[in-house]
């Protein structure tokens, strides 16, 4: 990235990254010298601590999330009666509400409750391609990812508790015992970067806990905070139209021009997601 940077030129160049590609941005940062104006860091957080297991099990199965109580408790129940496994419900119901949202979810578990598990375990399927390896075109090159993911986001271990994605990635551990533990932690650097930051969050982000974004921000000397109420993750790739204003803003005048036209984008909700709850309802 430094390379281009150098062979493009000009004055003015922002670095934005999303998700692990937010990491990439922190640590380009911190080797720039001063060669970006602005950061944008999207879905993503300072250290992989804060294990998304943690955030998930609070909203869908302790529910001690507020407004989670009822939901983690249909949640449980569902486990225990067998009619989907805990894994199911552990990959299922957070893409699903990261997705779509709340109402969608409920109607998927209404379903559930009538034996109807098609969708559950469809998206389940969906979810669990991510933790198998392998190709996946214009997704996700396992070949190629598999080993940063392994090694420097995912470092939490199966620990005997109900709802723990991480016991999926336990045979795809085992096949890879060359990949070194190695997780990123910009916690010991995080306040000397001195480039102003935009901290792009989803409110249903179900990968980055709301606590690791907390840490990010307190720990930045210049930065802001926009919080799409109607999002989950990699927020400039699914609410494109929507951050495109809201980068517009930063480029113009910084940001405060980036929270100015926050404003007017990052709290709709996007038309398709009632469509989406209904189609949860729907399928057998």
């Amino acid at each position: 990235m430094l390379a281009v940077r150098d062979a493009v030129g000009g004055e003015r160049a922002i670095l934005a990254g999303t998700s692990y590609g937010g990491y990439l941005a922190l640590e380009t940062a911190r080797l720039a010298s001063g060669r970006f104006e602005a950061l944008v860091l999207d879905s993503t957080a300072a250290t992989v601590s804060r294990p998304e297991r943690d955030h998930q099990r609070a909203c869908f199965w302790d529910g001690t999330e507020p407004g989670f109580a009822r939901r983690a408790e249909r949640v449980r129940a569902l486990a225990a009666a067998g009619t989907v496994t805990d894994d199911e419900l552990a990959t299922a119901v957070p893409l699903v509400y990261e997705l779509a949202g709340a109402e969608a979810v409920d109607m998927l578990l209404t379903r559930a409750e009538g034996d109807h598990v098609t969708a559950l375990k469809r998206m389940h399927r969906l979810g669990a391609r991510e933790a198998e390896g392998g190709r996946k075109p214009l997704v996700f090159d396992g070949d190629l990812t598999l080993a940063i993911w392994l090694g420097r986001m995912t470092p939490e271990r199966p620990d005997g508790r109900p709802f723990d994605r991480s016991r999926a990635l336990t045979e795809v551990r085992a096949a890879r015992p060359e990949v070194p533990d190695d997780p990123f932690d910009a916690t010991p650097w995080l306040a000397a970067l001195t480039t102003p930051a935009l901290v792009l969050q989803g409110a249903r982000d179900m990968r980055v806990a709301p606590a690791a974004v907390d840490e990010l921000v307190a720990g930045l000397p210049d930065a802001r905070r926009i919080t799409f109420a109607h999002a989950g993750h990699d927020l400039l790739r699914l609410r494109t139209r929507a951050c495109g204003p809201i980068l517009a803003g930063l480029a113009r005048g910084g940001l405060v021009d980036a929270e100015r036209a926050a404003m007017a984008t990052a709290h709709r909700r996007p038309r398709w997601e009632p469509w989406a709850a209904r189609l949860a309802a729907a399928l057998p």
